[in-house]
Formats: structure tokens, C-alpha cells, sequence
């Protein structure tokens, strides 16, 4: 990740952005998606699940 100049830290929104971008490559790799966590209702949540969940965040953050 590249840091804005003069900026010495990432902010939780750097790391969010950086974070759905990397799920987004690592989805478009895999021919299945990938079990992230086994939720104790039995769901298993996957890289997709976690994309919608940044992208909802982030529409939130800019409404």
C-alpha cells in the first residue's frame, strides 16, 4: 500500500479500502470462494461476504 506524502500512518479507512481491494484480487483468483470463518449459526462466511460488508461500510461512511 502506498502512503499519501506527507502522511506517516494509515487511518481505518486505509486499511478497510486496502483490505477490500486485496479480498477483490484474491476472489477473482479462486474458481471457489473461500470459507473466511465458520460462524456459529453454521454460516460460513466468505471473501465475498466480507467485500459486501466493506462496500456497505463505505457507502454508509459516504451518505
Amino acid at each position: 500500500m502506498n502512503l499519501t506524502p506527507g502522511k506517516a500512518h494509515l487511518t481505518a479507512l486505509d486499511i478497510l479500502i486496502e483490505l477490500r481491494g486485496w479480498l477483490a484480487d484474491n476472489i477473482q483468483a479462486q474458481a471457489e470462494p473461500t470459507i473466511v470463518a465458520h460462524l456459529a449459526n453454521g454460516y460460513r462466511l466468505t471473501q465475498a461476504d466480507c467485500i459486501e460488508a466493506i462496500d456497505a461500510l463505505l457507502h454508509r461512511l459516504r451518505h
